[in-house]
């Protein structure tokens, strides 16, 4: 048994043409190596048919390292409790955002299972937190699809069940209905996430940039001291 598993902007109906091929592939432990390397040949030739650009970081059934036995990504989530780098922290986060484009759905959901544990037992929360400080304060050419990322990222700590498969839009929704987003930004972040999904090229404003960095540092902040303070 397999699992072809979208991640990314697939995963969050946000692909566009310059979408690449975020995946992985699950197996079943008795799966052999050749049968495995098989699929995942016929799965890379699927992608290059359909011209869907290889992921530059890595992060894509191309590698090697995105296509494990259920044993090999067990050992791979229950190794966050230990040392990780922070590449590794990043490919985690992107598989935070799934869907099965063919095979065994058991298998898809006990690879959640074991993803959720890993983000809510080890400490990838806190390196999360501070890359999205450093990359408000530090980088100034951040596009403005990465603030829209940082909207559901962290609801979880809300709400646990919210670790895997949040869009911006059930974020919005959620953060809205807790009272952290007001009416006023929450029409505002609609209809800015609206826009930025038909035209990906489209530069904001100086002033409409200042108010995206300012609600999602704002944004940050309330999940910093909810991270501290429990």
């Amino acid at each position: 048994m397999f699992a072809l598993v979208l991640l990314g902007s697939f995963a969050r109906s946000e692909m566009t043409r310059n979408s690449d091929r975020d995946s992985v592939l699950i197996f079943s432990d008795s799966t052999p190596f050749e049968k495995q390397e098989s699929i995942r040949m016929k799965c890379i030739s699927i992608f290059d048919l359909n011209k869907i650009p290889v992921c530059t970081g890595g992060m894509g059934i191309d590698s090697k390292d995105c296509s494990k036995t259920m044993s090999e990504w067990r050992l791979f989530f229950s190794s966050f409790n230990k040392k990780r780098s922070v590449r590794d922290i990043i490919f985690l986060d992107t598989m935070r955002n799934q869907r099965l484009l063919c095979g065994n759905l058991k298998l898809l959901k006990s690879n959640q299972e074991l993803l959720e544990k890993a983000v809510l037992s080890s400490f990838v929360t806190e390196i999360l937190i501070a890359e999205g400080f450093f990359r408000i304060f530090f980088n100034p050419r951040i596009k403005h699809k990465f603030f829209f990322q940082q909207i559901s990222k962290f609801n979880y700590l809300w709400d646990e069940h919210l670790v895997v498969n949040q869009t911006v839009p059930k974020g919005l929704l959620f953060l809205h209905g807790k009272g952290i987003i007001q009416n006023e930004e929450f029409r505002w972040l609609e209809k800015l996430y609206a826009t930025s999904l038909f035209d990906e090229k489209e530069k904001l404003t100086f002033f409409d940039q200042f108010r995206l960095r300012f609600i999602i540092l704002r944004l940050l902040s309330k999940i910093l001291m909810k991270r501290i303070l429990g």
